[in-house]
């Protein structure tokens, strides 16, 4: 969302309809629109971290159920790809 300013800019290019619960969207800059344009019950944050020049941090928020169970998912095959 780097060239959006505000939720108008995110309907002109049509953002909501990409937001249908059988996609997936990944959103850069995402905190240049508010939390409210977010749907709650289907929203995976995904934050990076480097404590250092070797190391790479993943953490994964979100919530419900289904979210919860996603986050498992994804935490299991990480550790079964990085073993």
């Amino acid at each position: 969302l780097y060239r959006i300013h505000d939720e108008m800019d995110a309907e002109a290019i049509g953002l909501w309809e990409l937001m249908d619960p059988n996609n997936v969207v990944a959103v850069e800059w995402a905190e240049r629109l508010a939390d409210d344009f977010w749907p709650d019950e289907r929203l995976l944050t995904i934050a990076f971290r480097s404590p250092d020049a070797d190391t790479r941090q993943l953490a994964l928020f979100g919530c419900g159920l289904q979210i919860s169970d996603l986050i498992k998912e994804i935490s299991s095959f990480w550790k079964d790809a990085t073993s």
